[in-house]
């Protein structure tokens, strides 16, 4: 994938539309008349799309505050006889406002400290990124993590798989230990084949239900999210907490995509793409 896609897929896009909303309201205040009436309007409107188009799984109340506040800029800024403390407060604001959303979404950015290995079986439920495609001399990610470690992996991911699949695939696995590490990868198809995020939220949570019955050391990729995801990516943070499973944040899944030579399609990955995801999880996992 291109950098351009995967800045907003990653949730860059989120960041950079905050940068924009304070930069707008900055030009607000310039005493150059195109600057102020309308170059930081446009600049404030370019930054409200970037924050919508990243799907950044807020809390709907803080997008219902910056919408509110924006579209309060917006108006101010068209509107040269306004009193200055009027757009002054309003501008402050949403500089606040920003800063808070900002401050809300960051944590979900931070590594999570390195799981350690308890045991040398690592099952992986999955789709196709995890399954492979078959091309000739694929070498999956899963297999280059038992090559590195040492490990024994079990990978149980099928191409097309989904919340729903994976729970059938858990439940064909006979000898999980509760020291042995699960990795789930899913939720691609769920997202991109149109499944509601109500059923993806039901099967999802039977599968953690599940999986963490069977292991308290279980490790989920957080999706990277296109354009409306939002509640497909609040499903995985809400729930990867209540079930306390480690959530590797999507920036990394989106830097596993990004450059051709990651890709053999645009979105299965290449051995390059393999080892990039390999190396993401040698960096989540360490040896006890």
């Amino acid at each position: 994938m291109n950098y351009f896609i995967i800045h907003y897929v990653s949730g860059e896009a989120f960041f950079s539309g905050i940068f924009l909303l304070i930069v707008a309201v900055a030009l607000s205040f310039s005493n150059i008349k195109f600057i102020r009436l309308y170059l930081a309007g446009l600049i404030c409107a370019i930054g409200a799309v970037n924050i919508v188009v990243s799907a950044t799984p807020l809390p709907l109340w803080i997008y219902i505050v910056l919408g509110i506040l924006i579209i309060a800029q917006l108006i101010c800024g068209d509107r040269e006889k306004m009193k200055k403390k009027y757009k002054l407060s309003i501008g402050i604001l949403l500089i606040l406002a920003s800063l808070l959303a900002a401050a809300v979404e960051l944590p979900f950015w931070i590594s999570p400290s390195p799981m350690k290995l308890k045991s040398k079986n690592i099952f992986v439920l999955g789709d196709s990124l995890s399954a492979g495609v078959g091309f000739k001399g694929e070498k999956t990610w899963a297999e280059i993590i038992a090559k590195n470690k040492g490990c024994n992996v079990i990978n149980k991911s099928v191409g097309g798989g989904t919340a729903s699949s994976a729970i059938g695939s858990l439940k064909r696995i006979n000898n999980i230990n509760k020291n042995d590490l699960i990795i789930i990868e899913i939720g691609g198809n769920d997202l991109l084949n149109g499944s509601s995020a109500k059923a993806f939220r039901q099967n999802l949570e039977k599968l953690l239900i599940d999986v963490t019955a069977k292991t308290e050391n279980v490790i989920m990729l957080e999706l990277p999210l296109p354009p409306l995801g939002n509640n497909f990516g609040r499903t995985q943070r809400e729930l990867s907490s209540k079930f306390k499973v480690i959530l590797i944040p999507k920036k990394y899944f989106s830097w596993v995509l990004t450059g051709s030579d990651s890709t053999v399609d645009g979105l299965h990955f290449s051995n390059s793409g393999h080892e990039k995801m390999a190396k993401i999880i040698n960096m989540h996992i360490v040896d006890k």
